[in-house]
């Protein structure tokens, strides 16, 4: 009975009932939803980013001698045996792959449709075993193999988009599609280019196109590691590894290890940087959401302080009849619990439609938003909205109730 009677107060016996607050309902709805959408966009700005800007975070990641600049020298500091041994030691490498440049002059020859095309270009070398891991990733077939005599060859993504617009450009032949290419032959006269030859035996090498990769850089096409040996003055020097991970968390591990051996992983490196300016705009974000629940604070606290100035002389009356400051508190408490709840219901329902609302008008003004949503609310983002309004109301509203029942003018029976 005793809490039932103290429910009654608060509801509405003591000054208005608290659903007739709404512009403190309102105030607090208004944080919340404007917080939920914050942090929404927040998130959809995050995965847009990454999505258009980085792509997902890769398992296999392409390593790189960090390079220095000595005048109008770029220098780097280079591969070395204990630095590979220890990358492919570290937990969560599955594979790890080497890459060189092959140091001499090459014309690539191919024909197609009937007609010929030839270009200088610089060969790459690849560790044998990674031709065999891609061959079966790609699932291929005995038949699609290199025959006896040829050798399989890989072509970076960016060689293939200049090859083709220098075809188009050059000879006959309509647009092409880079797909087109794979299972096809060209052919490398190592040592000879039209500039000069070289001083060492010249080679002629017949390769078959496996796939089109974009893992091997930019430089030119890749050939295995044994045959850029063989026709190599000298022993091939590592300049990028190739690093296959068990799955991308590995790769905030192997920071540390990459910056001892002075290595860099450029997809990664934008992923850092873009993650960290990110985590630099949440913090704006967050910011100005705190900023707008301290406003909806102070006007909380500024309404419970006059109400507890109106009701000065009812307090003490109750105090004087036998009601405990926790009593007093109680009754302040039930009416805060309301005011709490239906400002966060209501910012979090106004939060979700309105993000529904952005979403549809953004996908209708740029396509590009359809598949991509600016605002992607999270199931953390909607439940952190509950306990924190209600804190805040708890907060700056039982502040002022709590220091009116420890002051004398409630305390005395006669206060006014």
């Amino acid at each position: 009975m005793r809490a039932l009677r103290l429910w009654r107060l608060a509801w509405g016996e003591l000054g208005d009932p608290p659903y007739k607050k709404w512009g403190l309902i309102f105030s607090l709805a208004f944080v919340g939803a404007v917080s939920l959408l914050l942090f929404s966009l927040s998130n959809g700005l995050e995965r847009l980013v990454q999505r258009q800007l980085v792509g997902e975070l890769p398992q296999v990641v392409r390593l790189e001698p960090q390079r220095y600049s000595l005048g109008p020298l770029q220098v780097d500091s280079g591969l070395t045996e204990q630095s590979i041994e220890t990358l492919r030691r570290l937990p969560g490498v599955v594979a790890l792959y080497r890459q060189a440049h092959l140091e001499r002059p090459a014309l690539l020859r191919a024909q197609y449709g009937g007609q010929s095309f030839y270009s200088d270009m610089l060969v790459e070398a690849v560790d044998d075993q990674f031709f065999t891991h891609l061959s079966q990733e790609l699932d291929l077939s005995p038949e699609s193999l290199p025959s006896a005599g040829e050798i399989p060859a890989l072509l970076p993504s960016g060689v293939v988009e200049t090859l083709l617009a220098a075809m188009s450009v050059h000879t006959t032949l309509p647009p092409l599609s880079g797909q087109l290419l794979v299972g096809r032959h060209f052919s490398l006269e190592i040592g000879r280019s039209s500039f000069k030859r070289d001083e060492q035996p010249p080679a002629q090498l017949r390769c078959q196109i496996l796939a089109i990769s974009p893992l091997i850089g930019v430089s030119g096409p890749a050939i295995p590691y044994s045959v850029a040996q063989k026709i190599s003055a000298q022993p091939l020097r590592p300049q990028a590894l190739l690093l296959f991970l068990r799955d991308p968390s590995y790769l905030e591990g192997l920071q540390p290890t990459l910056q001892r051996f002075h290595l860099r992983a450029p997809q990664v490196e934008l992923a850092l940087e873009v993650g960290q300016a990110l985590g630099w705009g949440r913090l704006a974000l967050a910011l100005f959401s705190l900023l707008l629940a301290l406003c909806a604070g102070v006007a909380l606290y500024s309404n419970f302080s006059l109400e507890v100035k109106i009701n000065a002389r009812r307090l003490a009356l109750f105090r004087a009849l036998g009601a405990s400051r926790g009593d007093l508190l109680l009754i302040f408490w039930w009416r805060t619990l309301f005011i709490g709840l239906a400002g966060s219901f209501l910012g979090l329902v106004v939060g979700l439609l309105a993000g529904q609302a952005l979403n549809l008008y953004g996908a209708f003004k740029i396509p590009l938003l359809a598949d991509s949503p600016l605002f992607l609310p999270t199931w953390g983002s909607q439940l952190w909205i509950w306990p924190l309004l209600n804190l805040l109301c708890w907060l700056f509203s039982l502040w002022p109730v709590w220091k009116a029942t420890c002051s004398s003018a409630i305390l005395a029976p006669n206060a006014e």
